[in-house]
């Protein structure tokens, strides 16, 4: 009995300490990623500090999950996202879109997990002999395995993440007017800086994940002869499905060092890495 009465006491303190938000601003449910939410839709986030909700949404587990079992709310959110960028990046409202778009692309579709498997590739030097094969089944991560659907839509998130970063360095690191050519040095500009309060540091490294996602598709679409889509098909094969008929792919393809070739897209992730004061990986 006595247990029983403490149980039904703290069950009594939790109910209460959830039904009082409003004194507390304090949800145990929604901070712990308990509640059951219903996907958001950009009406949500229209005017002034809407970008900070979803930013704060963004982090609801309860919320990811809500958009990936509604992929047309995600792609609602994207398009507004995409509206707020426009033709390009340039204000610190455009930025901030451009951060929440990268996020919610990797967020919603398993991109995280590849980050996650792919930072110590980041941390040793590159071996531009390693197969595309070996390099794809040390970072593919386990939950789009065998699923031909989850994994184009993981690796075609991250190239939409990887097109956010680029706009995103550039803001900070403009083309050069007279040539349209980035600086040579990857730098932050003079009196450019990424929007206050960002993690430049975690912006810097998944940019640097999408930046190599994008590198493997395009080496396989060049090496197919194909688009990008066709790329990614491809790589699901070579890793799953290679008896299937319309397998193309070399399986001893290899994967040049993305790092090695100055590029307007390298130069836009250098001065991300410079932005948070870290060292690009080489």
């Amino acid at each position: 009995m006595r247990r029983a009465a403490c149980l039904a006491i703290l069950l009594l303190l939790v109910l209460l300490m959830a039904g009082c938000t409003a004194m507390l601003d304090f949800n145990l449910f929604k901070d712990l990623g308990l509640d059951k939410a219903t996907a958001p839709t950009p009406a949500d986030y229209a005017g002034a500090g809407g970008l900070d909700q979803l930013a704060a949404d963004l982090s609801s587990p309860a919320i990811i999950d809500a958009l990936k079992a509604d992929p047309a709310a995600a792609a609602a959110l994207e398009a507004y996202l995409q509206g707020l960028i426009g033709g390009g990046v340039s204000t610190p409202e455009q930025q901030q879109a451009a951060i929440l778009l990268a996020d919610l692309d990797l967020k919603t579709t398993n991109g995280e997990e590849f980050v996650n498997n792919i930072v110590t590739l980041l941390m040793a030097p590159y071996d531009p002999s390693v197969k595309i094969l070996d390099l794809l089944q040390s970072i593919i991560p386990a939950e789009v395995a065998n699923n031909q659907d989850a994994f184009s839509a993981m690796l075609e998130g991250l190239l939409t993440a990887n097109g956010a970063y680029f706009a995103l360095g550039q803001s900070i690191d403009a083309l050069d007017n007279a040539t349209g050519l980035p600086p040579a040095d990857g730098l932050v500009d003079a009196g450019a800086s990424l929007p206050p309060g960002v993690n430049a540091g975690d912006i810097a490294q998944k940019a640097a994940v999408a930046f190599i996602a994008e590198a493997i598709v395009s080496e396989v679409a060049s090496a197919i002869g194909g688009t990008a889509s066709q790329a990614i098909e491809q790589m699901y094969y070579l890793l799953y499905d290679q008896s299937n008929a319309a397998f193309t792919l070399d399986a001893d393809q290899t994967m040049p060092d993305p790092f090695s070739a100055p590029s307007a897209g390298l130069r836009a992730m250098e001065a991300l890495y410079n932005a948070a004061g870290m060292t690009i990986p080489t």
